[in-house]
């Protein structure tokens, strides 16, 4: 065996290990509030609370099953609750966004005394900022006006659903009380640790209420993801003489990029095509000037999915 074979081969292993690993998805809810001061109230009361943002609820849903619950986190779920302690609390202006061990009280939060996810405030911990779990949710209170103050779900394994669509929802509450109010919420997600997909934003000016402290109800945000570029995907046949087709199941406009490799490693061909959505898409191309003998092609999609095919040119 060369050299280059050996590196063809292990190159091979490795898309092949990616094709069928896990597939993970984060969520992260950012909100922002203006700066309650004082922190307390005439009577000595903790008054924070009046400018705040409550996240409920984080929940993932097998797309088109209202019973076929994922992940339940927050004060709906039984499992995946948010302990009731403060985890972020008493910050001097503490302009390190990634790090609040100048404040008081710092301490990733917690579901069943285990650590689940993690808390970040993107322009710092500034005085009177508080966070805290509170009936199985998130309080994030007192940011600041322009502070997003952001929490971030673990990693959630959703490897068993990668061909399937799943359906992301969203609780939360603002409050306002008077001057303080709620600003604005971003909801994000990311999939094994890939780009932001924007989720929903929500921006607040002075004089909007859309979120009251008398609102008892959350507000419920719900989009379809699709996990996966490509719910199938293989060769029509691979034994092929002079046209080669990719055939694949999509539902969305998906842009490929497909290149032919002979078993010693050197790339033959190359092209891009786009389709979708579609149930029974296929693409053709005309192979008869390459040599008899075994390749391998593989088809990228736009989200860097790799998928991998060996066929025999005779």
């Amino acid at each position: 065996m060369t050299m280059k074979m050996y590196y063809l081969f292990f190159f091979l292993l490795l898309l092949n290990t990616s094709t069928l690993s896990a597939q993970w998805m984060e969520v992260t809810f950012c909100g922002a509030t203006t700066s309650v001061e004082p922190a307390k109230d005439a009577n000595g009361k903790d008054q924070r609370d009046k400018g705040a943002l409550a996240l409920h609820y984080i929940r993932v849903r097998n797309f088109g099953s209202q019973n076929f619950i994922i992940y339940d986190i927050g004060e709906l779920g039984t499992d995946l609750k948010i302990d009731e302690k403060t985890y972020i609390d008493n910050c001097f202006n503490n302009s390190n966004p990634n790090n609040c061990n100048n404040c008081g009280t710092c301490i990733p939060p917690t579901s069943n005394g285990n650590p689940f996810g993690s808390i970040i405030a993107e322009d710092g911990y500034k005085d009177g900022l508080r966070v805290r779990g509170v009936n199985g949710g998130l309080l994030i209170e007192s940011t600041g006006y322009t502070n997003q103050v952001c929490y971030t779900t673990p990693g959630l394994d959703l490897t068993n659903y990668s061909r399937k669509p799943v359906s992301l929802e969203v609780g939360f509450e603002g409050f306002e009380d008077g001057d303080f109010k709620s600003k604005g919420v971003e909801v994000y997600y990311t999939l094994n640790h890939g780009p932001k997909k924007w989720f929903k934003r929500l921006n607040k000016t002075v004089g909007k209420h859309e979120f009251k402290l008398s609102r008892t109800d959350a507000i419920n945000i719900t989009g379809i993801i699709e996990v996966d570029d490509v719910n199938d995907i293989g060769l029509h046949s691979t034994l092929v003489t002079e046209d080669l087709q990719i055939v694949y199941n999509i539902n969305r406009k998906v842009d490929f990029e497909a290149s032919i490799w002979s078993m010693d490693g050197v790339k033959v061909d190359q092209w891009k095509f786009s389709d979708g959505p579609v149930e029974e898409g296929h693409e053709t191309r005309e192979i008869s000037r390459l040599n008899s003998g075994s390749y391998i092609v593989l088809v990228k999609t736009q989200n860097g999915e790799s998928h991998p095919f060996r066929f025999v040119k005779i």
